[in-house]
């Protein structure tokens, strides 16, 4: 059962997935996995768009960011019961999205969703350098803007990192949406 899913890119890199599982007591297996070509997604490749709703997210223009991280949680706890030493179940307890992104500073749009405890729907998508079919898309639907931080020193740009945290949207039914796409017609 996944624990924790962090993905994080910066505008001259790759998309890059980190992963934390949990299980009950492995078994052995005779699958032999098949491997497909891999598609490159890369910061160059990423826009990142968003708007008062999700919808309205999709046609915005692009907000020039430098990396993007986001952080998913479901907190499993393994629950061990009498008449046994195997984990009897894993339960999700609460479920948490955070991530932060960082750009210029050179106007307060950014600052101002936070100082106005603004609430956005947040648009990702990825495509992949190699192949403009792939694509790799985060979607969710109302995020809050909740910190703003933009340090300065002398001789360098003052750059702006903003945090937010996900929330559950009851019209659309989910917290956050991940969709990878690509132009294989076939089941893997």
């Amino acid at each position: 059962m996944l624990d924790t899913l962090e993905l994080e890119a910066t505008a001259d890199g790759f998309l890059m997935f980190s992963a934390k599982f949990v299980g009950k007591k492995m078994a052995t297996t005779t699958a032999t996995p098949a491997y497909t070509d891999e598609n490159e997604m890369m910061g160059s490749g990423a826009n990142l768009k968003l708007g008062n709703t999700l919808t309205l997210a999709f046609g915005a223009t692009a907000t020039p960011i430098t990396s993007f991280k986001i952080t998913g949680s479901k907190n499993p706890e393994m629950y061990q019961a009498f008449g046994s030493t195997d984990i009897a179940s894993i339960h999700n307890k609460s479920f948490k999205v955070v991530g932060e992104m960082t750009g210029l500073f050179n106007a307060t749009t950014l600052r101002d969703l936070v100082t106005a405890s603004t609430k956005q729907g947040v648009f990702l998508e990825f495509v992949a350098t190699n192949s403009p079919a792939s694509n790799f898309m985060v979607m969710i639907p109302q995020a809050t803007f909740e910190s703003w931080d933009a340090p300065a020193s002398n001789d360098e740009l003052v750059m702006q990192t903003i945090g937010f945290e996900m929330e559950y949207s009851v019209s659309a039914g989910e917290s956050i949406c991940m969709l990878l796409g690509n132009s294989r017609a076939t089941a893997y």
